[in-house]
Order: C-alpha cells, then structure tokens, then sequence
C-alpha cells in the first residue's frame, strides 16, 4: 500500500469542487475519496498517501503547495487562481471558523496603549490574529481559524 494507490481520478473531481485554497486532509476526509479507497483509509499513513498523490500528480491537478506541515496537512492553492489578489476568497476548510460579527460602538473610539500591543502571527499561513471584543480566541484574518488565548 502506497501513494500509488490512490486515483487520479477521482482526486481530479474532489480538486475541482473544492475552494481555491484547500488542505490534505480536506481531500483525503471527502466521502469520494474515503470511498474510492476503503482499503486504505484505516492505514496509518493514509492521510499521508494522499498528501503524497497530490504532490505527485500537481501538475494533473493544476494545484501547487503554498505550505507545509499545518495542522490538515499541507495546505494546496489552484494554480492560476487569483485568490491573495482581492478577487475570490478560498472556500474555508474543516479546521476554520465563522468569525462572529461584532457592532462596534460608533459613540466612543478608544485608542490602543501602545505598550500593551502584542503583533501575533498565525502559526498555519502566517497572517495577523485579531483578539475579538470580549472572546477568548484569536482569530487569523487570513486563514481564519481560531486559537484559544492562554491566561
């Protein structure tokens, strides 16, 4: 059992329906691929065959890898899409979150204490997390997944 053993195919057709920015594991937890590969899916590395299938065939996909190791695997863009240039935002994954929308009070701004600004970075894509009032999680303006504020 190897990466070898995973279709072309049908990883094509869960590619083409997904977002333009996507994760491994988005493509190996799909219920087409989970199908397509029963033998396979209990297998310690399967998430990792797939990972592997995806690399092998990119250029069959029309995808490239724009990051390694995150929490889902690596994290795969469409090639040729305009996402990270304002006119389509990615389909988000299984591992994000819808980020609450907050009113912001329109009587009173109050400015920041310079002292007390942190600049926090997103351990999965790199983009800004943003405290939201009264949450106990940061969120990546990004990515958007979310991250548990440590007391």
């Amino acid at each position: 059992m190897s990466r070898k053993a995973i279709s072309v195919r049908v990883l094509k057709k869960v590619v083409k329906d997904r977002g333009e920015v996507f994760t491994t594991k988005d493509v190996s937890e799909d219920p087409r691929v989970m199908k397509a590969h029963r033998k396979l899916v209990k297998h310690s590395h399967y998430h990792a065959f797939v990972g592997g299938a995806l690399s092998d065939h990119r250029d069959k996909l029309g995808i490239k890898e724009v990051q390694k190791r995150t929490a889902r695997g690596s994290r795969w863009q469409k090639k040729g899409s305009l996402f990270g240039f304002g006119k389509r935002k990615p389909e988000p994954s299984r591992e994000t979150v819808e980020q609450p929308k907050v009113r912001k009070p329109v009587d009173r701004v109050q400015e920041p204490k310079l002292e007390k600004i942190v600049s926090l970075v997103c351990p999965s894509c790199g983009g800004d997390l943003k405290q939201e009032p009264a949450a106990k999680h940061y969120v990546c303006e990004h990515c958007r997944n979310r991250y548990l504020v440590s007391s």
